[in-house]
């Protein structure tokens, strides 16, 4: 998404967060390739300026919604959430290995991430020199 391309992927796990069906992309369900070809046929036939803005939005969620600012606040409003309520009850260290392993998960979260969209800038960069060496 952060590629600025509309995005094709399975209606299961962190796609369904990110991904906003017919806005940023479509999601399918990972069992059903009937409803994955009938969806690439879709994108195949999009307008480009429609591509463009799908790609654009999608693009623009990612940043705006799991940027590093953004996660970075929403650990510190947790940590704080987690504070206050331990010195108000007798709460044992389980919420902070809560804490300490959700921070953990989100920081690879957010890094895979980055790896996964730099891998499909690079491929599509490729496939577009792939097409341009056939034309020559």
């Amino acid at each position: 998404m952060l590629a600025k391309v509309p995005v094709l992927a399975a209606n299961t796990g962190g796609p369904t967060e990110t991904v906003v069906e017919g806005e940023t992309g479509w999601l399918r369900d990972p069992y059903e390739p009937l409803a994955w070809s009938a969806v690439m046929r879709q994108a195949l036939l999009l307008p480009e300026a429609e591509a463009e803005r799908m790609g654009d939005e999608g693009s623009k969620r990612v940043k705006d919604t799991f940027g590093r600012d953004h996660m970075a606040t929403t650990l510190m409003n947790l940590v704080r959430e987690i504070v206050v309520n331990r010195q108000n009850s007798d709460a044992d260290n389980t919420m902070i290995i809560v804490v300490i392993g959700t921070a953990f998960s989100l920081t690879l979260a957010t890094l895979s991430l980055g790896i996964a969209l730099w891998m499909m800038h690079d491929m599509k960069k490729n496939a577009a020199l792939r097409e341009a060496n056939r034309l020559l």
